[in-house]
């Protein structure tokens, strides 16, 4: 599957074993798996090289529409970007 977002092609991740893992490791793995620097993930996501690391580190989670961007960016369906934040908050 490719992304095309700004008229750039991107080829996101292939899946990763998310099981129960939370957010912020599914994050750091993905990021990782495409082969992104934390700056360059920011700059793909429309966010500041912090937010990736407060995501990244569990400081913060997302807001919805920067939930929407890590999905585009990171090839991985919105659904388990939000039940991993769901279930981090139980």
């Amino acid at each position: 599957m490719k992304v095309i977002i700004d008229g750039i092609e991107y080829v996101p991740a292939l899946p990763i074993a998310v099981g129960d893992k939370p957010l912020r490791v599914i994050l750091r793995e993905v990021r990782k798996a495409l082969g992104l620097t934390i700056v360059e993930a920011a700059a793909m996501v429309g966010v500041s090289t912090s937010a990736i690391v407060n995501l990244e580190s569990g400081v913060h989670n997302p807001l919805f529409h920067t939930m929407a961007r890590l999905s585009q960016v990171y090839g991985v369906p919105i659904q388990i970007l939000v039940a991993a934040a769901l279930n981090e908050e139980e």
